[in-house]
């Protein structure tokens, strides 16, 4: 089994860089130390792997900067499969999930590494043909085990859900009153096999 090297930002950035865009890196930590105006980014990605309740998908701090800098107008995608687990079920930021993040709770384990549009959504037809994508059972990155499955709240909309096994909302996406937009992921991003899905 391959190990979980934590080098998250490596091929999401490749990806956002390869749509031509610019990004920038830092830990979750050097944000907190550093306390940069995250104001200056258009959008942040929040890359949570599979961190859960022994190291803090989102610690009180980090909850305050995030929530911050969506009500500012700043846009995120978080990508995980703990955060709803973590925040949610063990009670470490219920209301943070669902206010800042658009999500609530509802399953621990989505059973399944496919992922598929939600149909006359964003994603419809993401993947190979439409065909949905899949994310590492273990064979290329690291095993991205116990995907969240998603509540959605009023004002949140279902963009990916798992194909098989228990199903259920795997992406969901919201857009605040700020103008914000937040994309909440279920499993971690940098785990989608193809280059090209990433």
């Amino acid at each position: 089994e391959r190990q979980n090297a934590k080098r998250y930002a490596v091929p999401v950035a490749s990806s956002i860089a390869s749509a031509g865009l610019r990004v920038a890196t830092a830990s979750n930590d050097a944000v907190v130390a550093a306390s940069p105006d995250l104001g200056d980014f258009a959008a942040a990605c929040w890359l949570l792997g599979e961190e859960s309740a022994e190291t803090d998908t989102f610690d009180g701090i980090e909850q305050v900067i995030v929530s911050g800098y969506v009500a500012g107008g700043g846009s995120l995608l978080v990508s995980g499969s703990e955060v709803a687990w973590d925040l949610g079920f063990l009670n470490a930021g219920g209301f943070f999930l669902e206010n800042t993040l658009g999500v609530t709770y509802a399953a621990d384990d989505a059973g399944t590494y496919t992922v598929q549009g939600e149909p006359g959504a964003a994603f419809e037809g993401v993947g190979g043909s439409g065909a949905g994508f899949t994310f590492d059972n273990g064979s290329v990155w690291y095993d991205a085990e116990f995907p969240d499955v998603f509540g959605v709240p009023a004002g949140s909309e279902v963009v990916l859900r798992y194909a098989g096994a228990f199903g259920g909302p795997a992406g969901v996406a919201r857009e605040h009153a700020s103008g914000a937009r937040t994309l909440t992921l279920g499993f971690a991003i940098e785990t989608v096999v193809s280059e090209a899905d990433r």
